[in-house]
């Protein structure tokens, strides 16, 4: 489209100009897209766990089961005895506190297959993939002793 005697001339000085308006730019479009991820990779954890203690949700679980397709499994329903007069007694406060440890402890003492879920209010519900009704009686009487080790403290 130039002519001959101005190509030579402008080729260089303008593809050093594209270069210099083209990397900011890039930079610039590179940093929003990797916020984009990492917002959408937060908001698809937040989909997939309750915010409270951090183990998967009641809809995350039931998908979590239906891809095991019939594999034997079994199922521990765990909940905190005396709960409701624990949080009238201490507050609601230190009743989160009492489920974000009762979840750790849980999910802390199960293997990486292993579903753990809030099913609502104290009820944590776990899912022992491959495991069978002896396995997973001796893993409920284990994460029973080590939730009765594990006192909850509330201010001092």
């Amino acid at each position: 489209m130039l002519p001959p005697e101005l190509l030579a001339p402008t080729l260089l000085p303008g593809a050093a100009m594209a270069v210099m308006i083209a990397a900011p730019m890039a930079w610039i479009v590179a940093r929003r897209l990797r916020a984009v991820h990492d917002l959408s990779a937060r908001l698809e954890h937040a989909l997939h766990h309750d915010l409270l203690t951090g183990v998967r949700t009641r809809a995350s679980f039931h998908e979590a089961v239906a891809a095991l397709k019939g594999q034997p499994c079994a199922v521990i329903v765990a909940d905190i005895d005396h709960f409701k007069g624990f949080n009238d007694c201490h507050g609601h406060f230190a009743g989160d506190q009492a489920l974000r440890q009762f979840a750790t402890i849980l999910a802390s003492n199960c293997r990486g297959t292993d579903l753990v879920a809030r099913f609502g209010g104290e009820e944590l519900v776990i899912a022992l993939p491959g495991a069978g009704a002896d396995e997973g009686l001796a893993v409920a009487e284990r994460l029973a002793a080590r939730v009765r080790e594990s006192p909850v403290y509330v201010g001092a």
